[in-house]
């Protein structure tokens, strides 16, 4: 069912991060904004081979965030945070693309073993309340990657790639809404980056049928190796270790 937002009609992409005024759907007579962080990077994956298939690791996950303007076009308009508590999340869609880009210089990875003692020196260092969010950020623009749109990678995507989102208490405790897509691997080597964009399939806008594309993000940059590099798993990360991805993603 989800084919045809593959395309993305320009009439999608128009509301992409602007506020979006809803005549149907969840937040119907409502003006939305949403935004989108990526919770958790992908760092390295080995090239998928159908008889020893990896995903990308970790596994990427991104926090959709959504914002109520209120008190639209008064000198009084400012947003208010939703919490996460009171949004519906049927219907909340998350949808990745693959895009190659030059890796930047001296980028490199550490062995499992470094990355373990690395983020373990990192948490003695941190306050409490520091130490549990070390894998979010705000994630990337298309406008701070050398990133061709027009040479979309996602035929070599496999796996999932597209998510519900589920609601769960993070590392902090914190209700948040999360796309985790647990399986996705790459079938070609080299460096590149996911674009995530989200959708409400219950929301319209006036005078369009299309589903609007509310917000997307760029990830972080990772490395598919061939199966000869390929320097092995990495450690958990304070996600991962709430549960496995496919837990996370609610499946």
């Amino acid at each position: 069912m989800y084919n045809n937002f593959a395309n993305y009609p320009r009439t999608q992409e128009m509301y992409i991060g602007k506020p979006i005024r809803n005549v149907s759907g969840p937040f119907a007579g409502l003006t939305i904004r949403c935004e989108l962080e990526e919770y958790q990077k992908p760092d390295l994956g080995r090239k998928f081979a159908r008889r020893d298939r990896r995903p990308v690791d970790p596994p990427p996950v991104v926090r959709l965030r959504m914002f109520e303007v209120k008190d639209e076009g008064t000198s009084n308009q400012r947003e208010e945070e939703i919490p996460a508590e009171s949004i519906e999340t049927t219907g909340l869609v998350a949808h990745v693309d693959l895009f190659a880009v030059n890796p930047p210089p001296g980028m490199s990875f550490e062995s499992p073993e470094d990355r373990a003692q690395s983020e373990l020196e990192a948490e003695e260092s941190q306050s409490p309340n520091q130490a549990g969010s070390s894998q979010q950020g705000q994630g990337m623009s298309g406008n701070q990657l050398d990133v061709n749109e027009d040479a979309v990678l996602t035929s070599a995507v496999f796996g999932s790639s597209f998510v519900h989102a589920v609601k769960v208490n993070d590392t902090e405790g914190k209700n948040v809404i999360l796309f985790v897509f647990a399986d996705l691997s790459v079938k070609i080597e080299g460096h590149f980056v996911y674009r995530y964009r989200c959708f409400n399939l219950f929301s319209r806008v006036a005078g369009s049928d299309d589903v609007p594309i509310t917000a997307e993000l760029f990830s972080g940059i990772f490395v598919i190796y061939s199966t000869k590099e390929f320097p092995g798993l990495q450690a958990s990360t304070q996600l991962t270790k709430m549960g496995s991805p496919s837990e996370l993603a609610g499946e």
